[in-house]
């Protein structure tokens, strides 16, 4: 039962670092702003009467999307 219990709480533990942001990016300039965890991925970029918001999972996604103004 000890094992079972601790493989659990490994698995929990791995869970909840994979979801923490790991990398914050944000440009000034063009308000632009990406965030990004192993699990996914988050990117605001603002635009003329709506800003544009990609979510991604996993965070690759957000390399593959391409952006329409």
């Amino acid at each position: 039962m000890k094992i079972g219990k601790i493989l659990g709480r490994t698995a929990l533990c791995a869970l909840a670092l994979s979801a923490i942001p790991y990398q914050i990016k944000r440009d000034k300039e063009a308000g632009t702003l990406e965030v990004r965890s192993l699990l996914w991925g988050l990117r605001k970029i603002p635009g003329e009467e709506k800003d544009h918001i990609s979510f991604a999972i996993p965070a690759a996604g957000l390399d593959e999307e391409e952006v329409k103004e």
